[in-house]
């Protein structure tokens, strides 16, 4: 078995594909058609697309109702169940709350019921429900072992372990630790390297919680949410949520070095 890399721009960060394949031509028709399963998402999930679903969403008015596609639809129902779950502390409406929306999954109709201005940014989820809709684009052409990163947030192992290092966010030449990922989600969020980006939507105030915090979770979209959100909630909420969500592990680092970790985590043995 060989493993070949493919490297595509989209979503404003770089995706990486490791296919183990035997022939090289399937890999990377493999590869060619998850990337174009890539490039459709971001048409329909991107806010800074004037035609997608999801910025249409921005000319609701209280009352108003639109019909999405299943994939906004999808990704959207998800957001709002972990808004419920986490009390707010992960909200895609950019602080408008997203309770102000309600979903009815048999005619995928989102309706306004309150006076707000609303704009969804999916950022916080949308790459990690693209990354479970690669992993059955990847079934489709019998590839079931692969390695697939999004920007240097998230990564999913497929099929067969793989060994992936926990950086510390002051400085990411350092390594915290080592896991040995299969099967499931990696994601992981910090603030010193990049900046303060990370907003507690329920104040509109930069969060104070740990300087970086990492997430697994069994589907993508799940750990990419809980990642961000683990920077945001009070740390004993953080058993509560994991509990909630399938496979999903914690890990964050406090200011004084200390690195604290929930659940599951499949630490890499040394040799």
């Amino acid at each position: 078995m060989i493993q070949y890399r493919f490297v595509h721009h989209a979503m404003a960060c770089e995706w990486e594909l490791r296919l183990d394949c035997d022939d090289a031509d399937e890999a990377e028709y493999a590869a060619r058609a998850s990337f174009d399963e890539i490039d459709r998402l971001e048409l329909e999930l991107s806010r800074f697309i004037e035609s997608s679903d999801i910025a249409r969403l921005s000319d609701l008015s209280n009352g108003d109702s639109r019909i999405l596609g299943s994939e906004a639809f999808d990704c959207l129902q998800r957001a709002q169940e972990l808004f419920a779950l986490t009390d707010g502390a992960f909200d895609v409406s950019l602080g408008g709350g997203l309770d102000a929306l309600q979903l009815d999954p048999a005619t995928r109709t989102v309706t306004q019921t309150k006076n707000a201005k609303l704009s969804i940014d999916l950022g916080g989820i949308g790459k990690g429900y693209t990354i479970d809709a690669v992993v059955e684009q990847l079934a489709e052409w019998d590839i079931d072992a692969a390695l697939i990163t999004s920007g240097q947030s998230t990564v999913r192992a497929l099929g067969s372990a793989r060994t992936i290092s926990v950086r510390d966010p002051r400085d990411h030449d350092d390594v915290l630790a080592r896991m040995t990922l299969c099967d499931r989600t990696f994601s992981g969020s910090g603030t010193l390297l990049h900046g303060q980006h990370i907003v507690d939507p329920r104040t509109q105030r930069a969060a104070t919680g740990p300087i970086g915090a990492w997430a697994l979770a069994d589907n993508s979209a799940d750990s990419d949410a809980l990642s961000t959100t683990f920077m945001i909630v009070d740390p004993h909420r953080i058993p509560a949520i994991c509990s909630a969500v399938r496979g999903a592990a914690a890990l964050w680092l406090t200011d004084d070095g200390t690195l604290h970790t929930h659940g599951d985590i499949p630490w890499a043995v040394d040799a």
